[in-house]
């Protein structure tokens, strides 16, 4: 499809209107074609294209990345199964081949992007963003010492390496994912995200990730709340206490002391409030060894002795009761 859109396009008169309605109708006969198919592989590629639509258009999607999304849908089917529903929608012009790219990379055009999320509609899309969300998260460590797994290439790896294209996808999914209601896959997006930039001394962009992150979890706890639905309480303040935290490090790495001590004072805080429920509570427990430390260093960065003194104390006491 790619080589006839760049065709129309360049057809001499040919206005933009000419040229969407060429997309419009050769998206609405493939679409057709595909929901008439009765086979397996039409199924699994009916449930696979509106979440690639969800990637960033115009971008080489990898097969291990389609596989990712797939799991994260409930899909288990083997690579072989996975692989045709590729071929299938390609074969549709649907996807594209990517060029210059390993077999088995596609690549979705914009346009055609644009009229699936129109296609599969508000509701429908949310659902199927979150699912995206989920398998892009995967593709991050879970802390920012291990990044260098994802950014370096070795020969007896078994990490997946973060490429240029991959890299693009996970920005494009946690901007667009500002459309969900529930913003707590899309926090642990923006951590991962924020870890990626402060690891390239990117502080400017890893502070507006952390910053996301952190309003992204307060809008999904406030939501939750007003619509007094069950909250995993460990998981939303876990999330909060590590924004917090990180935007800590990012502060205190940029020489904002007291920013530093700030954010390190209110993970602690949410740490603390849930030990008053569960005192025993090692994994809380633990945490609160690891920020009274952190708001010790910061406190004695400020020049305040004492406040550092107490709060190394504290740090040890605690971990004592461990």
């Amino acid at each position: 499809m790619t080589e006839a859109l760049e065709d129309a396009a360049k057809h001499a008169g040919a206005s933009i209107f000419d040229h969407d309605y060429s997309i419009a109708r050769t998206y609405a006969l493939s679409m057709q074609l595909l929901s008439r198919g009765e086979e397996p592989v039409d199924e699994r590629a009916r449930m696979l294209f509106p979440l690639l639509a969800c990637l960033a258009p115009g971008t080489p999607i990898d097969s291990l990345l389609t596989r990712r999304v797939a799991q994260a849908h409930g899909d288990e089917g083997d690579v072989e199964a996975l692989a045709l529903a590729v071929a299938r929608l390609v074969e549709l012009s649907l996807l594209d081949p990517a060029r210059g790219s390993l077999d088995g990379d596609v690549v979705i055009h914009p346009i055609v992007a644009d009229y699936v999320r129109w296609f599969v509609g508000g509701e429908r899309f949310r659902t199927g963003l979150t699912v995206v969300v989920r398998a892009v998260n995967q593709l991050f460590p879970p802390s920012p010492e291990h990044f260098w797994q994802i950014l370096t290439a070795r020969a007896d790896s078994k990490t997946e390496l973060l490429s240029p294209a991959r890299e693009a996808h996970a920005r494009a999914v946690f901007s667009r994912a500002e459309l969900l209601a529930t913003q707590g896959e899309r926090s642990a997006l923006g951590i991962a995200l924020g870890d990626l930039c402060f690891v390239r001394c990117e502080v400017d962009e890893a502070r507006n990730y952390y910053r996301c992150a952190l309003e992204s979890r307060e809008q999904s706890v406030a939501a939750q709340v007003d619509e007094d639905a069950q909250v995993d309480e460990d998981a939303q303040v876990e999330m909060l206490s590590v924004a917090h935290g990180r935007l800590g490090n990012l502060h205190l790495f940029a020489g904002q002391v007291r920013d530093a001590l700030q954010a390190y004072q209110r993970a602690l805080s949410l740490i603390e409030e849930q030990l008053v429920s569960d005192p025993a509570n090692g994994r809380w427990l633990g945490r609160m060894v690891v920020h009274l430390m952190l708001v010790g260093d910061a406190s004695r960065a400020c020049g305040d002795t004492s406040a550092a003194m107490d709060a190394y104390g504290r740090s040890f006491d605690v971990a004592r009761t461990c």
